[in-house]
């Protein structure tokens, strides 16, 4: 099917704003299963899995239409108010993953840049569009994006108090152990350290993996997709189910 730059998310919250039922239609059939989805990891019959993306779907659009919608990729916002009217207890929710919150704490921009290039793959000419850049000063925004986002989930996962101190000393060091700019002694405590403490081992390989743990994380049932803007070889257009 072919992708235009009018049927992006953005430009149809856009018009959901100003009142245009036709765009909540496109919304909500492109939509609905992956809501469902995620629905059903939180309620256990598949009525009251519909019946919770109904209203959350409902209060989403309210939400659009009154301006108080943040400032997040429509389908992220969707899924956390599905898991929000499923009654998803603290610590089950997306929203509690360190790496969501670094992401949310992220410029609308690289929100944006991040979500079409990983989660939901947009051909690059109409996602230079919806954000009206060139498409070479894109490439630079979404390495840009990445990096920050690196940045947002080391200071995240440091502040955690669940992190051992030793643990929290690692990770603020992986950059520069990569680089070959730790002294011996930091060194030699960092290799120590990684050799024993499998939690580390983890955080170390999902740094070196962001984009794949960002993908897996956010949103497991569209997670199928490639780095448009960041992977040499070029993406394949994704394509849209409907209900």
């Amino acid at each position: 099917m072919e992708c235009r730059s009018e049927d992006a998310d953005l430009l149809l919250v856009a018009r959901v704003r100003e009142g245009d039922v036709d765009a909540s239609l496109i919304l909500w059939r492109r939509h609905c299963e992956t809501a469902l989805t995620w629905a059903g990891k939180h309620v256990a019959g598949g009525d009251d899995a519909a019946l919770v993306v109904r209203r959350a779907f409902a209060r989403v659009m309210s939400e659009i239409a009154a301006d108080q919608d943040p400032v997040l990729p429509f389908l992220l916002y969707l899924c956390a108010t599905v898991e929000d009217e499923a009654g998803a207890a603290p610590g089950q929710k997306t929203s509690d993953l360190s790496l969501v919150r670094a992401f949310r704490k992220l410029r609308g921009s690289y929100q944006t840049v991040l979500w079409y290039t990983v989660v939901e793959p947009l051909p690059q000419a109409i996602l230079a569009v919806v954000l009206d850049r060139e498409q070479t000063d894109l490439r630079i925004h979404a390495r840009q994006a990445v990096s920050l986002l690196r940045a947002e989930w080391v200071a995240e996962t440091v502040a955690d108090r669940s992190v051992p101190d030793s643990c929290a000393w690692l990770v603020l060091r992986v950059d520069a152990y990569q680089a070959g700019m730790l002294g011996q002694l930091s060194e030699q405590r960092y290799e120590r350290h990684l050799h024993g403490c499998g939690w580390c081992v983890t955080m170390v390989d999902a740094l070196g993996h962001l984009l794949d743990v960002l993908r897996s994380v956010v949103l497991p049932p569209a997670a199928e997709g490639s780095h448009a803007l960041l992977d040499p070889e070029p993406a394949e257009e994704p394509t849209t189910t409907s209900c």
